[in-house]
């Protein structure tokens, strides 16, 4: 079993970040830097991936980084970029599945195409990178496993939340059956629930809601997340919901 540095704990640990090259992924990459973290990188665009390596390196040259763009809706894609990690890190400590998209709007007015996209990226393509991670985290009887949810998981949405709570509301009964599965073998399963962030996740979908006041800092959760995941290993912070303050 690993070793656990209370004095730093992420220092050296290698980290695996979906949805590395934009938004809270992006942030939260350097706070892991920061940390002293080595990181793998995925996301769809690899030249963001490459700008973000380039940009963290000139600010943490120690931190080793793997650039693996891949999209993680392809599980032949996810087991190859996991392959890579595992050659070029050996061990892998740490898995923050990030990644997601977000589409709203009435039920009715989804075209079968969003559906589809939404629970392949949110759902499914967060259950295939967590596939693969885990044989190796078993396999070294060490590992954290950190889900991004949304807060649209913690709360009936009336209208126009339909489809994307619905793939948050299935990750958060994944993440809690393989929580219980595998506490037994030192992998903590963790969920954060955060509000909206000011981040293009909106306006790629099509809604440009600027900096709206129920929106919060993605720097806000990156330093939660790091939190979480230097806590003893007798504490697992297994669900922790994020509220902007005035919003609950």
């Amino acid at each position: 079993m690993l070793k656990y540095n209370m004095s730093n704990p992420l220092s050296h640990k290698n980290i695996i970040l979906t949805g590395a090259s934009a938004g809270l992924g992006k942030v939260l990459a350097f706070e892991l830097a920061k940390q002293g973290a080595n990181l793998v990188l995925i996301a769809r665009n690899k030249q963001k991936l490459l700008e973000l390596k380039s940009e963290i390196n000139q600010k943490f040259p120690d931190v080793k980084i793997l650039v693996a763009p891949a999209d993680i809706s392809n599980p032949e894609q996810v087991k190859d970029v996991i392959s890579k990690a595992k050659e070029q890190f050996n061990q892998i400590h740490v898995l923050i599945n990030n990644a997601a998209i977000w589409y709203e709007g009435d039920f009715l007015e989804h075209s079968n195409q969003k559906l589809k996209e939404l629970f392949e990226i949110n759902t499914l393509g967060q259950m295939y990178v967590t596939k693969e991670v885990l044989p190796l985290m078993l396999e070294q009887k060490y590992g954290d496993v950190v889900f991004v949810n949304s807060i649209a998981a913690t709360r009936e949405y009336p209208e126009d939340f339909a489809p994307y709570a619905s793939t948050k509301y299935a990750i958060k009964g994944f993440a809690e059956s393989i929580r219980k599965e595998y506490a037994k073998d030192n992998i903590r399963i963790m969920q954060i629930y955060p509000p909206g962030m000011e981040t293009e996740i909106f306006k790629r979908a099509g809604f440009d809601y600027g900096k709206a006041e129920w929106m919060t800092a993605p720097k806000n959760i990156a330093e939660i997340i790091v939190f979480m995941l230097t806590r003893s290993r007798d504490v697992t912070m297994s669900n922790v919901v994020v509220n902007k303050t005035g919003f609950n």
